[in-house]
């Protein structure tokens, strides 16, 4: 009966990846089954939320024709009539942002490289697979038929990375690879995650703009941008027409969630008309650089530059006791009045004078 070998968590897996030659050698002839991580994890990202990817690895070494696995002790490998083509591969799709050092992986139907070899670092990955853009990392057979690759440092966002599998690989009986032999992956797009409006950090309303804050807009990037590039892909609307602008760096960002190339400030260089719509748009294809991988979506954000004045209410009320000769009277307005001189606004008429 063969036994099942599998980590109880991620990090209890990484050990498992991580341990020495013999005892990987010692799991695969026992013809075991064994769980394999496509991706690093960072600490504290819950186990569940990657089981796309996560494989398991079956090696049998039990019937006869095995193969001598270039002289590994302990058994042999067996392989099959069946064609030899990559069974398995990863990371798919799109890489989650959380993952910042993926496992690059190819699983092949027949075994490849001796029990002997398992384990064994390889720089420059013995001309096996290649990866376009280039990574530098270590190679490593986890099994006669798994081959792993780990990245020295993390992927660059918004790219796409395309692996090729060498059309000179065979397997150990001799077989030549049938089938598609690349396949690639994507890292995380460009976005926003903070938009203010104003030169400063004060908080404004999006409503009622007042016309020296509309003309500023504070952007803060998930990844740092190149200005000349992300303003290729900005675009302010309002009062049926598009507003010229120029950007520069915030003049303050917080270093301890952002680096200072994730912020820019958008300034209209011309004055914008009062109680008027004003959108600002985001293209589909936004990127930090040129030929990186864009946005898919575009992504607005609308605001309304100053509503006209206007004398909304009055009220006779007070919040602290009343003195004998004075009679509290709130009115109330659209917009901030200037206190100072206002009294010459105003009339009252009735009694007391």
């Amino acid at each position: 009966m063969k036994k099942v070998v599998r980590s109880m968590s991620v990090f209890c897996l990484g050990a498992v990846l991580c341990c020495g030659v013999v005892s990987c050698r010692t799991a695969e002839q026992r013809g075991s089954i064994a769980a394999f991580s496509g991706s690093s994890v960072e600490q504290g990202r819950p186990a569940a939320g990657l089981a796309r990817y996560r494989i398991d690895y079956y090696e049998p070494v039990e019937g006869k024709g095995a193969l001598s696995g270039g002289g590994a002790s302990g058994g042999g490998i067996q392989e099959s009539n069946a064609p030899f083509i990559i069974a398995d591969y990863g990371p798919r799709d799109i890489l989650p942002k959380e993952i910042k050092k993926p496992s690059i992986y190819v699983v092949f139907s027949q075994p490849v490289t001796a029990l002997a070899k398992l384990g064994d670092p390889m720089r420059d990955g013995a001309g096996l697979f290649t990866i376009d853009p280039p990574l530098a990392g270590v190679y490593r057979w986890y099994g006669s038929k798994l081959l792993s690759f780990e990245p020295d440092a993390e992927s660059m966002p918004q790219r796409r990375y395309t692996i090729t599998v060498s059309d000179r690989v065979t397997s150990l009986g001799g077989k030549k690879l049938q089938g598609e032999r690349s396949f690639s992956f994507e890292t995380d797009r460009l976005s926003v995650l903070e938009w203010q409006l104003g030169a400063d950090d004060r908080y404004i309303r999006t409503d009622n703009v007042d016309p020296e804050d509309a003309q500023h807009i504070r952007l803060i990037f998930s990844y740092p941008v190149n200005l000349d590039e992300i303003a290729r892909w900005i675009e302010i609307r309002g009062n049926s027409r598009t507003w010229p602008f120029t950007l520069e760096r915030l003049p303050r960002i917080d270093e301890r969630r952002f680096q200072a190339e994730q912020g820019v400030l958008v300034t209209i260089t011309e004055k914008l008309p009062l109680d008027t719509d004003m959108v600002m748009e985001l293209k589909a294809g936004a990127r930090s650089e040129p030929g990186w991988l864009g946005s898919r979506e575009a992504k607005t954000w609308t605001y309304h530059t100053l509503l006209p004045f206007r004398f909304h209410n009055v009220a006779v009320r007070s919040y602290s006791p009343l003195q004998y000769d004075l009679i509290p009277i709130t009115l109330e307005f659209s917009q901030r009045v200037e206190p100072e001189g206002a009294e010459q606004y105003f009339s009252l008429t009735g009694s007391p004078r």
